[in-house]
């Protein structure tokens, strides 16, 4: 919990933007957790978009945290076949969207709070990991939304292609 609390306190420190690809991005992070967790089950679909004026750093940070609470959220499924979750990245109009979506499901009262500080579905969690994401990803010009639909929950990252 201190070091979401370190996270929270660093977030507004200058943006160190570079021309990224957002497919690499989002592949290295993925590669990173499961190098800490090889039984992560995902399915990635990447289509090509153009390079985002991002930084790195702080948007990896963000799906790093969102990627770690579909995992965990799939993880908790009974059905071995629910424990797995889908990263999609796609150029829609003029920007890009990363969709992430696990099974499992959020009462629209948790949606409704889900980025303030502090709220959280899990016993041990800080309730920080969703409010740090949403901000970075708002500092780098992007959106994050997230909504439940029957037994899935849906996680939607935009950012404008446009510079």
């Amino acid at each position: 919990m201190f070091k979401d609390i370190v996270e929270v306190a660093t977030i507004e420190q200058q943006l160190n933007l570079i021309d990224a690809d957002l497919g690499a991005l989002i592949t290295t992070v993925l590669a990173e957790l499961k190098n800490e967790k090889p039984d992560l089950r995902c399915q990635l679909k990447i289509d090509p978009v153009p390079p985002l004026e991002i930084d790195t750093e702080k948007v990896g940070l963000a799906l790093k945290h969102i990627l770690t609470n579909a995992f965990e959220e799939a993880n908790k499924q009974q059905d071995q076949a629910r424990q797995e979750i889908w990263i999609n990245l796609r150029l829609k109009g003029n920007k890009a969207e990363i969709t992430v979506v696990n099974y499992g499901e959020l009462a629209q009262d948790i949606i409704n709070h889900i980025f303030k500080p502090f709220i959280s579905t899990k016993t041990l969690g800080s309730g920080l990991g969703l409010p740090i994401a949403k901000k970075l990803i708002v500092l780098n010009g992007g959106e994050l939304t997230i909504k439940s639909d029957k037994d899935k929950v849906i996680c939607r990252i935009i950012f404008p292609c446009d510079k």
